[in-house]
């Protein structure tokens, strides 16, 4: 269970002091559960990241000079012991994915690097289409239903951040239907466990929703809806993502 422990230092260590054999095995398992080989285009994750974000789609903004938006390949498998490389995509969205990653890790774990926060991180959608708005992602089943079964069953984070998801979830039968037919991440989208306000913001009131799921194994997982994306308003402001990440932080002793 270290690899899944809910310490995130011994997470990494045990990560690192894996066998090559029995680091192949994981991502073997994790390469044969997946409905693109050998992983879906703009999931970047290790193979226990202790946080998973989780969004609708890769989205529609590629960097410049970026070919692989249009074709849309494969990406590498998930590493073991040290970032994901395509976690280190350059645009605004992973330097805000970057951020939330060191801010709630080092939450639990102060003394680790951000290098070693991103060696304990992961993204994955609910599709590998391109698409700037959750209102308009296309559905598409069979990863709504894969999802929530790899990050369960296999992936084991302690804590999954939802990104622009709330809004399409509760709107879109279809969707829940498909995310809820394995059983592997019971949400009721329509009542949370806790609601927390986010106060730093008051132009307009923003909330961080929380659902508290025990994982297959009988570990911990809580789910946590972020208050916006980062691409939209009030999150697009720097100052504002910031301080939603340093918010959220000081809910940790109340989750």
């Amino acid at each position: 269970m270290s690899l899944w422990n809910n310490d995130p230092l011994e997470r990494l260590q045990t990560a690192r002091m894996l066998s090559p054999s029995d680091a192949a095995e994981h991502q073997s398992a994790l390469v044969e559960s997946s409905p693109m080989k050998p992983w879906p285009y703009g999931m970047p994750t290790t193979i226990n990241p202790f946080l998973v974000i989780l969004g609708p789609s890769p989205g529609n903004s590629p960097a410049k000079g970026d070919v692989d938006f249009i074709t849309r390949p494969p990406y590498e498998v998930p590493t073991v012991g040290y970032a994901h490389p395509k976690f280190f995509y350059p645009c605004t969205y992973w330097d805000k994915a970057r951020e939330l990653s060191v801010g709630l890790i080092q939450a639990y774990a102060p003394d680790l690097t951000p290098e070693d926060c991103y060696a304990l991180s992961g993204q994955m959608n609910l599709s590998v289409g391109a698409s700037g708005q959750a209102s308009k992602v296309n559905i598409e089943p069979e990863y709504a239903k894969w999802v929530p079964e790899v990050i369960a069953n296999l992936l084991r984070p302690r804590l999954v951040v939802l990104l622009g998801l709330l809004g399409l979830m509760k709107n879109n039968r279809d969707l829940q239907d498909a995310f809820a037919s394995s059983g592997a991440m019971p949400i009721d989208w329509e009542r949370e466990d806790r609601k927390l306000l986010f106060r730093y913001y008051t132009d307009k009131r923003f909330s961080y929703r929380i659902w508290k799921l025990s994982r297959p194994d009988g570990g911990d997982m809580t789910v946590i809806s972020w208050p916006n994306h980062p691409s939209q308003s009030p999150m697009t402001n720097v100052a504002v993502w910031r301080a939603s990440i340093n918010e959220a932080v000081q809910y940790m002793t109340e989750l």
